[in-house]
């Protein structure tokens, strides 16, 4: 009986035994696996980690509810195959990113799970996430690295990599107890804030400074020390899934609200170019009734020549299509131009061709409101469209319709969208053989291409009218630049055709906004296709259109809402269109002072004042005249420097210029004459000089009988030679050659001539050229013989 007493009490002590020692060997073995840099942290936050679990997941569903909350996939393995796991991860970290989404799922769970007696239900693993976004591993030595196969990384992987380690920092903040001071999170803090600011905005490796390399390091070691820390690793997933989720949503309303702010600007007319509207409005009615005709109006409806039509509310626009159209052109002489808008910016874009008429082109300026083409209440029937973009309903938009009343004498046209750019003479077109068709255009039908738009997109082949007529497959074709055959127009009736159509959609909806819909019913298999080299689109939206397509073709197209007058227009393609405008934006950054007596007005209408005062009217070197500002695009400062009542400010702003294209044509008057040559003028700019090798071929220069100090110009032409002067009668016409910014000369002389500080060079040597009445005369007289 003693005996197995004794047994007893040996097997009791044995058993206290073990559970008293065997918890302190766990806990000392635990700590030896912790890196000497984060012992201190590890032993300071560990009375904390405990309690911190519920909070967490109750972060967690305030920002994703809870509903349908997908776990990460935990695959349990002994504490022997970390090291091989890690191996292996990094060997599938350089195999082309083929096993991304299993790489951040993969959880490696370093420490069996225990659960206490008093916290049923509640787990606390010890875990180490391995991701390509959550790396925990210790840094690795100069050998270790050394010895690995570097994988073939793309150009944008180490700011990628950086970012990543930027929300992994956020993550373990948010996961840190309000009002947590210690040493970890007050280094995640300023680590994350260093790290963000030598990033800044770059978007590749290339754009990295080396100070943000160099921080990368301490960054990694600090996250190896939090994830000794913040070890939940369910609760850490479920946190970044709520922030990806959040940052998703962000993400989608800042896209919708892009779009809206696009389609917005689109709509909206540049202040710029509003002034301008204004001011040339303000001129054309000071002019005298007989000065505001244009001249050549013989020819307005001559079918021998090559007609051009275009409808534009837009001053610069219209110019552009003008220009473009004349100056490619092989026979100038043989176009007339009709620009078609409306009584609002009638003014405007008369006065524009008055003090830019091109070359020997006729243009006719006409008012759509002055006309009974149109029916009275088409205003009216245009917004039962019920769209929201007033370029879909406006009146221009639609009048394309009705051109065969528009221009009755006609036989063919050509017609245009205002925002085209014509690159390539466009006389061949003429020629083409219409084969019974209406409409000449080219075809947006095929699949694949960046033009592609199909019937069923535009129109409602739902309805049992629109099916039962038209073929959803049907071939589609495109607005802005298209040959039309007016007589077969008439013979087919198509305007009738378009009022029944139009009528039809005002009682249900049959297609989408817009005249391209109704247009392609109207001219159903009246189309005849042409070349895609005529006529190139997409320059005003996001097409991917190729530069060469660009160069080769006849007529670019900037289709959509990055129109190149705008500041959303694509910069990449605006170049096209700037070369054919005299006026361009310039931006410009200037430390101005407004005086004490205009701070009584707001802000930005006191900057104005003094930018107009400091640079209306003068000329900025390779810039050219500032006719106006613009716009101001940001304001700063406001110091008041000691002594001084007056404020200062660094604004930035863009100015209108004027800056004339070589080889541009341009009409002017006379303001003087030497024996140098001819001087003229725009009115707002006087330093055009026409020098006496640039004169009109043969001449002589003889002194004006009326004037001692002036001399005046003669061309001799003709058999017999008869003399054709140059004065002041009318406008003279000549090619730009050159545009010079001397530089400002030190010393002058008292009876020097006003420094010009920039001076246009022109050249009338050429058929067309000097006074418009030569050639009108010339003209008549052809005609008479």
């Amino acid at each position: 009986m003693k005996q197995i007493r004794r047994w007893q009490r040996i097997l009791i002590l044995s058993l206290l035994s073990i559970s008293v020692f065997a918890p302190l060997i766990f806990v000392s073995n635990r700590l030896k696996s912790i890196t000497p840099v984060g012992r201190r942290e590890f032993i300071e936050e560990l009375s904390k980690s405990r309690f911190r679990t519920n909070d967490l997941r109750l972060s967690a569903i305030e920002h994703e509810d809870g509903e349908g909350l997908k776990g990460p996939r935990l695959m349990l393995f002994k504490d022997g195959d970390f090291n091989s796991l890690v191996r292996d991860n990094s060997s599938d970290q350089s195999d082309g990113g083929n096993n991304h989404k299993n790489k951040e799922e993969q959880v490696i769970v370093s420490q069996k799970m225990t659960v206490s007696s008093d916290e049923k239900g509640q787990i606390l693993p010890t875990v180490n996430q391995l991701t390509n976004k959550t790396d925990f591993k210790p840094p690795l030595s100069k050998g270790e690295k050394n010895t690995r196969v570097q994988p073939n990384r793309a150009t944008d992987v180490k700011i990628k990599e950086i970012r990543d380690k930027i929300i992994q920092a956020k993550a373990y903040l948010n996961f840190a107890p309000p009002g947590s001071n210690s040493q970890i999170v007050r280094e995640l803090r300023g680590r994350t804030k260093e790290l963000e600011r030598s990033v800044g905005d770059a978007t590749k490796d290339k754009d990295l400074s080396k100070g943000a390399l160099r921080r990368v390091k301490p960054m990694e070691n600090l996250l190896y020390k939090a994830s000794r820390v913040f070890n939940n690793c369910p609760a850490i997933a479920t946190k970044l899934r709520a922030m990806n989720y959040n940052t998703e949503e962000q993400v989608q309303a800042q896209k919708n609200q892009a779009a809206y702010l696009m389609q917005l600007a689109a709509r909206t007319t540049p202040k710029g170019l509003h002034c301008l509207s204004m001011r040339l409005t303000s001129e054309y009615f000071s002019l005298d009734p007989e000065k505001r005709q244009m001249p050549n109006q013989q020819n307005y409806y001559d079918p021998n020549f090559n007609h051009y039509v275009v409808f534009s509310d837009n001053v610069l626009a219209s110019s552009v299509v003008v220009n473009s159209t004349i100056s490619s052109s092989k026979e100038p002489e043989r176009i007339v131009f009709h620009v078609v808008t409306d009584s609002l910016n009638y003014p405007a874009i008369s006065m524009w061709f008055l003090l830019n008429i091109q070359s020997r082109a006729t243009i006719q300026i006409l008012n759509i409101d002055d006309m009974d083409v149109l029916p009275p209440d088409y205003d009216q029937l245009l917004m039962k469209q019920n769209s929201n973009d007033p370029r879909f309903i406006s009146p221009l938009n639609h009048a394309r319709f009705y051109l065969p009343d528009i221009f009755p004498g006609l036989k063919k046209i050509v017609l245009f969208d205002h925002d085209v750019v014509v690159q390539r003479d466009l006389s061949r077109l003429w020629s083409i053989d219409m084969k019974g068709k209406v409409v000449g255009a080219v075809e947006t039908c095929l699949e694949g291409e960046s033009s592609f738009r199909s019937m069923s997109t535009f129109i409602n082949f739902s309805d049992t009218w629109v099916a039962g007529k038209f073929s959803p497959r049907a071939c589609t074709w495109a607005f802005g630049m298209n040959l039309i055959d007016l007589e077969e127009w008439r013979i087919r009736k198509l305007t009738s055709t378009y009022i029944k159509y139009f009528n039809l959609g005002t009682k249900r909806p049959l297609w989408k906004a817009g005249s391209l819909p109704i247009g392609w019913l109207t001219f159903y298999r009246q189309t005849l296709a042409l070349d895609k080299r005529w006529h190139v689109m997409g320059l005003g939206r996001e097409s991917g259109v190729k530069a060469v397509d660009i160069e080769q073709a006849a007529v670019i197209h900037y289709d959509g809402v990055m129109k190149p007058w705008l500041d959303i227009g694509k910069e990449n393609y605006k170049r096209y269109w700037n070369t054919h405008k005299m006026f361009y934006l310039s931006e410009l950054e200037h430390s101005l002072r407004v005086p004490p007596h205009l701070l009584n007005l707001p802000l930005e209408d006191a900057i104005k004042s003094v930018l107009q005062n400091v640079f209306l009217d003068k000329v900025l070197a390779d810039l050219g005249l500032c006719v106006s500002v613009y716009d101001i695009k940001s304001i700063e400062g406001g110091f008041v420097l000691p002594g001084d009542g007056a404020a200062t400010y660094k604004v930035g702003f863009r100015i209108v210029v004027f800056r004339p294209f070589v080889g541009e044509v341009i009409a002017a008057k006379f303001k003087e004459s030497d024996a140098n040559g001819l001087r003229l003028t725009l009115g707002f700019f006087d330093d055009i000089y026409v020098p006496a090798p640039l004169m009109p071929k043969p001449n002589r220069c003889e002194p004006d009988p009326y004037n001692r100090k002036q001399m005046i110009w003669v061309w001799e032409y003709g058999k017999p030679l008869e003399d054709y002067i140059i004065d002041d009668s009318c406008q003279i016409k000549f090619r730009v050659e050159s545009i010079s910014y001397p530089s400002v000369p030190t010393e002058r002389a008292e009876d020097a001539k006003p420094f010009a500080p920039m001076v246009v060079t022109g050249n009338m040597d050429e058929d067309g050229l000097g006074p418009v009445s030569w050639w009108d005369s010339y003209e008549r007289i052809d005609q008479e013989e």
